[in-house]
């Protein structure tokens, strides 16, 4: 763990550790972030992130934008998809309702809150 790292003790036994979280949620919040902001006109008035202004925002915006670009350019996706042709259109156009292979979202979540001491509203 790097120096800077938090370091906390369980609450019920003591148990000394690193405060961590799970990048799926951190790139969860930042995609939700994305939305919001696609929707400004909606959400501003709500507040959160929209409450410490347009700098702010901008600067969270652009690191969610880094955080979400680098986990697609990690993972890569390397399935494949296929491309038709519409009657009357030139341009050959993907076929993208191909088949992934997906870890259990519900299962990693559901760990990720037995074993949580705290900041369950990144897992909500």
């Amino acid at each position: 763990m790097p120096r800077t790292s938090v370091e906390v003790a369980h609450p019920q036994t003591g148990q000394e550790g690193y405060r961590v979280g799970m990048e799926v949620f951190h790139q969860l919040h930042c995609l939700n972030l994305l939305r919001r902001v696609t929707f400004k006109e909606y959400y501003e008035p709500l507040g959160g992130e929209f409450a410490a202004g347009p700098e702010a925002l901008q600067h969270h915006t652009d690191h969610c934008i880094e955080v979400l670009r680098l986990n697609i350019q990690c993972n890569a996706d390397i399935g494949l998809f296929t491309l038709y042709m519409v009657e009357g259109d030139p341009q050959a156009w993907p076929q993208l309702n191909t088949k992934h292979m997906c870890r259990n979202f519900d299962g990693v979540r559901q760990w990720a809150l037995d074993h949580s001491v705290g900041n369950m509203e990144l897992l909500e």
